[in-house]
């Protein structure tokens, strides 16, 4: 269903790619994780993921915003706010912390829906 998509997580912590990890891999997704440093080393990532799980608390606010995530779908977490946004709202999704893994799971899978070619 979803063979060959990517989902970058960009967390100091590795607990959400974990879980991201165990519930989407088994589905034919990659899950890949960053972790908060700065820059952020997105060259160290070989494709350009279909979905970007950003933990704004984790980042500078400049960096969650970065042009390097423009135009990639988003799932924010966190309580910090990220300036105002031009991205259509199907393109993104924001969770506040504390959240819960299957809305996390929900949110990925209704971008990565969007973003596969049919």
């Amino acid at each position: 269903m979803n063979d060959g998509q990517h989902v970058l997580v960009v967390d100091e912590l590795t607990e959400t790619q974990e879980v991201l990890q165990a519930i989407l891999s088994p589905r034919g997704l990659t899950v890949d994780h960053i972790q908060r440093t700065a820059p952020v080393p997105f060259n160290r990532i070989e494709e350009t993921p279909d979905v970007v799980v950003i933990d704004a608390d984790s980042l500078p606010s400049q960096q969650a915003a970065s042009v390097r995530w423009q135009g990639i779908p988003q799932v924010i977490i966190g309580s910090a706010t990220i300036s105002a946004d031009p991205r259509p709202a199907a393109t993104q999704r924001h969770l506040s912390k504390p959240f819960q893994f299957p809305e996390l799971i929900q949110a990925v899978e209704q971008l990565l829906s969007a973003t596969r070619p049919d």
